[in-house]
């Protein structure tokens, strides 16, 4: 598959992203890569309220050997058909060598799949199957989210607000939400029943918000109320640090409170 856009965003690296969709009220940019920024790709997107987002998980260090198998699973279709063409014996031949290579391309993707993760909304001690969570470590990096558009913008640029996503982001598709289809406020969300609640407060005791924009202030706070860092840490002594647009926040977090310690602006080499 090959990304049709990337998404801006002011936050610049994992740590900090909103946890889902929805959580922090900001606007991002859907920009579209050469070969797909053409307006009547986008003709009636206007139309809809909302957009799913379907992504790449990018920057997850872990590679997976789905990649692995579909080259076999290529390389074996094409041997076949040239085989084909050439004569019956090759073909099988082809097909025994191809084939080999392919169970083996299966079963060491199938060895290294972990078929459970830990979600942080369980306190990251507990496991539960990896297709039973949004988990971004998944046997295909794949991630879909659901984002409000605002206005398309010439280019086209899609404006969109509410998305949990990392500056950079490759966007593999775009397809738009449909409340008749989509919406089910009845279903059963298993161990995550409600949205996670804003607990934390945001102490800014020497004024240091000033500094960032004012259409992204709202962003940060609600990123840093919604508590960034992993569960499982819980040392109200230990400063953490996380990027946001082109400035370096630190912080660092007690049980009801986050208090903003240093916000300081970098440039693009630091």
């Amino acid at each position: 598959m090959n990304p049709i856009a990337h998404i801006e965003t002011p936050f610049k690296t994992k740590f900090g992203v909103p946890r889902q969709a929805g959580l922090a009220d900001y606007n991002a940019l859907v920009v579209f890569e050469p070969d797909y920024r053409i307006p009547e790709a986008v003709r009636g997107i206007e139309e809809f309220d909302y957009l799913w987002l379907i992504w790449q998980f990018h920057l997850n260090n872990k590679e997976t050997n789905n990649s692995s198998l579909i080259t076999n699973h290529s390389s074996l279709n094409s041997s076949l058909n040239s085989s084909l063409i050439t004569n019956h014996s090759s073909l099988n031949t082809s097909l025994i060598t191809n084939h080999s290579s392919l169970n083996t391309s299966l079963i060491t993707h199938h060895s290294s799949f972990k078929p459970t993760v830990r979600p942080p909304r369980l306190g990251g001690n507990k496991r539960v199957g990896v297709f039973a969570t949004r988990s971004p470590f998944r046997p295909n990096p794949i991630g879909l989210s659901c984002v409000r558009l605002l206005r398309v913008e010439p280019g086209p640029v899609l404006v969109v607000q509410g998305a949990d996503l990392v500056d950079g982001t490759p966007i593999l598709d775009i397809k738009p939400y449909l409340p008749y289809a989509d919406s089910h406020p009845d279903a059963r969300s298993g161990f995550a029943t409600a949205a996670p609640p804003q607990a934390l407060s945001v102490d800014d005791p020497q004024g240091l918000l000033a500094t960032i924009p004012a259409d992204l202030r709202a962003a940060l706070v609600e990123s840093l109320a919604q508590d960034p860092r992993p569960h499982y840490q819980d040392d109200p002594d230990r400063l953490y640090a996380m990027l946001f647009d082109r400035f370096e926040i630190k912080f660092r977090v007690t049980a009801t409170t986050v208090t903003i310690t240093s916000i300081k602006q970098i440039t693009h080499n630091s």
